[in-house]
């Protein structure tokens, strides 16, 4: 793509791009099955997204924007950051991006940043076909899932999933943003005393309230999981709406959609592999999706014992390349860093047992981890495809945005 392209992208509005945004969903080559359009077919033969298109998607959804500094959050955390174009709660990206097109199945995994603000200049643009090129890693080669009911909700059969169009999904760890709040909860002074509400007994933590140190309020198990949950779909939500407002500025079109069965998308069932991820069964038998093998795994049995999933946790935080290690808080964007260095505390011992205690209480007891959700989850989806324009000049009283009016001719000559 040449510099002028990406000037023009630069310098296309927010605003328009918010105001424009509409779920186009007829594209090039489908085909209409319901509905009083019912068998109105595309002349148009369906033109799959390029490279640049979907690095673009990539980028904004789950690209890194440089390093960030842990301003006005309590000194065990304090730390230099890795920045992403979405929000993520206690920088525990626990989020991968996979996605779906004619050639396959891919994973995008976002590097590291290099520097504090990493796409600043106009020459920093290049990076995000770069990042592309070197990050999105093929691990499929056929996404085969049934089109129809209970797996694909009725509306979108015969939109989704089409000839040509990309179906990116977000798929969330919610076992990674769990044990890092067990520990951070056992470390500040609201030390929760975590009740399985399911027992009325303390979740593990009974030692830890006899001996003092849990000496907040008590605090429901699951209350403190689905809160994480929510958090964890809330980034899910953020990527959605950064690809959505990309697909406007570009004049694509597309639609989010969740009207989908999770156990089919993430192969739990015999009918369909889908991305191919691990199931095990809890303790009543039902199957829990646990991660992708060697690629996107939670921290929990299998792949990890629960004792394991908390030092992973507190490796990845404060290990030699750590994001609180010290090499990496010099890199943050701190004038006075040896000053605020000997303020910067750690997470005390009796925290690690504790929050280590309560994880080993809910796997033991429930056979998963989460007790209340699933390990693993796809809470959103978005698919990309180029518009059938004819159809909606035709049948459409709303006149189509620029971008997709030109779009053709811009981005395929």
């Amino acid at each position: 793509m040449n510099d002028d392209f990406y000037d023009r992208l630069w310098r296309y509005s927010l605003m328009e791009s918010i105001c424009h945004r509409r779920s186009f969903r007829f594209g090039q080559g489908f085909e209409m099955t319901f509905g009083p359009w019912t068998g109105y077919r595309s002349s148009q033969k369906p033109i799959p997204l390029s490279e640049m298109e979907t690095a673009l998607l990539c980028a904004v959804a789950s690209g890194t924007t440089g390093m960030i500094s842990g301003d006005n959050i309590p000194l065990p955390t304090y730390g230099s950051y890795t920045g992403r174009t979405v929000p993520i709660p206690c920088n525990m990206w626990a989020t991968s991006l996979f996605f779906t097109n004619d050639a396959g199945i891919f994973l995008y995994k976002p590097p590291e940043p290099t520097k504090l603000w990493e796409i600043d200049a106009p020459e920093d643009r290049e990076k995000i076909l770069k990042w592309y090129r070197e990050n999105a890693v093929k691990v499929g080669d056929r996404f085969d899932v049934p089109l129809s009911p209970p797996a694909l909700q009725s509306s979108n059969r015969w939109d989704a999933f089409r000839q040509g169009s990309t179906v990116f999904m977000v798929a969330v760890d919610n076992t990674r943003e769990l044990l890092n709040a067990m520990l951070l909860f056992s470390t500040y002074e609201d030390r929760f005393k975590v009740i399985d509400d399911r027992t009325g007994k303390p979740a593990g933590c009974e030692k830890w309230i006899k001996n003092g140190w849990l000496n907040g309020p008590e605090a429901p198990l699951s209350t403190i999981e689905i809160m994480l949950c929510i958090g964890n779909a809330v980034v899910a939500g953020a990527m959605m709406q950064n690809m959505l407002l990309m697909m406007s500025a570009v004049g694509l079109g597309g639609f989010p959609f969740d009207g989908f069965a999770p156990i089919f998308v993430l192969g739990g069932t015999p009918l369909a592999r889908g991305l191919g991820f691990r199931f095990m069964a809890d303790k009543h038998g039902v199957p829990n999706p646990v991660g992708k093998d060697h690629l996107f795994e939670a921290l929990c049995p299998p792949y990890k014992t629960m004792n394991e999933a908390v030092d992973t946790i507190l490796r990845e935080k404060y290990g030699p390349d750590g994001t609180l290690s010290e090499e990496k808080r010099k890199m943050g964007p701190y004038t006075q860093y040896p000053a605020l260095k000997e303020k910067i505390e750690s997470i005390p011992g009796e925290a690690i047992e504790c929050a280590k205690s309560i994880a080993n209480y809910v796997y033991e007891t429930y056979g998963r981890f989460p007790a209340n959700y699933d390990s693993m989850m796809i809470p959103i989806s978005v698919q990309a495809h180029h518009v059938d324009t004819e159809f909606y000049e035709k049948h459409i009283n709303l006149p189509l945005p620029q971008a997709m009016r030109s779009h053709m001719k811009n981005w395929h000559g």
